[in-house]
């Protein structure tokens, strides 16, 4: 290949990702996403629970009949996203299990349980969230699927002044935001390790009237029961009352993002307006492999989330004087990463118990307090274990107030020669073993 061939076809893959960067929307200001949230709310304030359950209607499902009756299988286990990479061959009534828990979630209006699928060693337990994991990472590359955080940009002194941005005079024109600054025009860039939803940055008493406002006889926001809607492949799925979630409604701002909006809040005398200016809106994409918004614990791990002093970092040396004299604090942790997401603890009973009795409140409130702060998460917990861990649980005297939050799923030996005859098929090839 000639030099120039090899830089006309870099040319186009770099006019490719910047074509797709900018259709996905993947930066924008809060003015310009409080716009687009207007438009479709109920995309943009969906709970975790209410986005897994969203993810599993997209893909749709299939009745199928047995000898012993019929049945439903989520096409989301047949991974269509990836070429079946990662298919999960049977189980429907786990799969069935796992979806009635998410709708009872989302009814509850906040995760107050932990899933545990228990079954024998082999019968696609880690399978199941493996695929659920990756059925995510694809549907949150989807417009439908879009999620949405944020990041404080604080302006080049050059365009501001000393004061970078916690001044009194004007920024770069009134009502202008920071959002699209080049990179040599910024001094810091904070982004926030929870995922917060940008909904956080409206105190509570105006964001329960933007719900009130939004909802509030719109058609369609408060869906009818009895009424059986069509997902995007044609199937009949039970609609559930859109509601928004105990999170998104009493939750508010990471530590860090809280003491970086008041001191701003402050420096501009109660203009949110102006603190506004300084959120660049970021749309982030579930990945596993990145711990973004989910996350795997094994059981070799102990501390699920810790702190870190943030404002000891040279590389935050850039952050405004305000905030020099200010410890904060930021959370880290795969408790932190999977936030806004599922949290999975795998083969869970093998870790001590006192490495996980913190879950007994962090389930049933959705908090889990620190050294300095107390942390208000979103997300779905999945773990997984076998029966001869879950019999010696049970025996422990801590057991009884473990079963009050956790829902248990069995998942079995498959029970029909044709679905292991696929998973075979899958694995076992003439290329495999030299031989038919």
């Amino acid at each position: 290949m000639s030099a120039s061939q090899s830089r006309a076809l870099l040319e186009r893959a770099a006019s490719t990702v910047q074509k797709s960067f900018k259709e996905d929307r993947t930066v924008l200001s809060f003015q310009e996403y409080f716009a687009m949230l207007a438009d479709a709310p109920e995309r943009f304030c969906r709970s975790s629970a209410q986005y897994l359950l969203d993810m599993f209607d997209h893909f749709g499902k299939e009745e199928f009949t047995l000898p012993t009756g019929s049945g439903t299988r989520f096409r989301l286990f047949d991974a269509p996203f990836n070429g079946g990479d990662v298919r999960v061959a049977g189980q429907e009534e786990v799969q069935a299990a796992i979806y009635r828990c998410l709708r009872n979630f989302v009814r509850e209006g906040r995760v107050n349980k932990l899933i545990l699928l228990h079954g024998p060693n082999g019968s696609a337990k880690s399978s199941l969230v493996r695929c659920i994991m990756a059925g995510m990472e694809a549907y949150s590359q989807l417009d439908e699927g879009a999620r949405y955080s944020f990041n404080w940009i604080f302006p080049a002194s050059k365009l501001v002044g000393d004061t970078i941005g916690f001044g009194r005079q004007e920024s770069l024109a009134v009502g202008e935001s920071y959002a699209y600054l080049q990179a040599e025009n910024i001094d810091a860039r904070v982004p926030c390790e929870m995922h917060d939803h940008p909904l956080f940055l409206l105190p509570q008493g105006p964001r329960h009237e933007l719900f009130e406002s939004l909802f509030d006889g719109r058609d369609g926001a408060h869906a009818d029961v009895n009424k059986v809607p069509t997902d995007n492949n044609g199937n009949d799925h039970d609609d559930l009352e859109f509601a928004v979630g105990e999170y998104l409604r009493n939750g508010d701002l990471c530590y860090k993002c809280r003491r970086i909006f008041d001191a701003l809040l402050a420096s501009y005398d109660g203009d949110i307006a102006k603190v506004l200016n300084h959120v660049q809106i970021e749309r982030f994409v579930v990945s596993r492999r990145y711990r973004r918004s989910v996350a795997t614990v094994e059981p070799q791990m102990a501390v699920d989330a810790k702190t870190q002093q943030l404002t000891a970092a040279q590389s935050i040396g850039a952050l405004p004087k305000a905030l020099h004299h200010t410890s904060i604090f930021q959370p880290i942790g795969p408790l932190v990463d999977a936030n806004r997401g599922l949290m999975e603890f795998s083969d869970f009973l093998k870790r001590p118990v006192e490495a996980f009795k913190y879950l007994l409140s962090t389930v049933e409130t959705a908090t889990v307090t620190m050294e300095a702060f107390v942390l208000h998460l979103d997300m779905v917990f999945l773990a997984a274990t076998n029966e001869k861990y879950l019999d010696a649980f049970k025996e422990h005297p801590d057991f009884p107030s473990f079963k009050g939050r956790i829902e248990l799923v069995k998942v079995p030996y498959l029970r029909r020669y044709r679905c292991e005859r696929e998973i075979y098929h899958d694995h076992i090839s003439e290329r495999t073993v030299g031989c038919h």
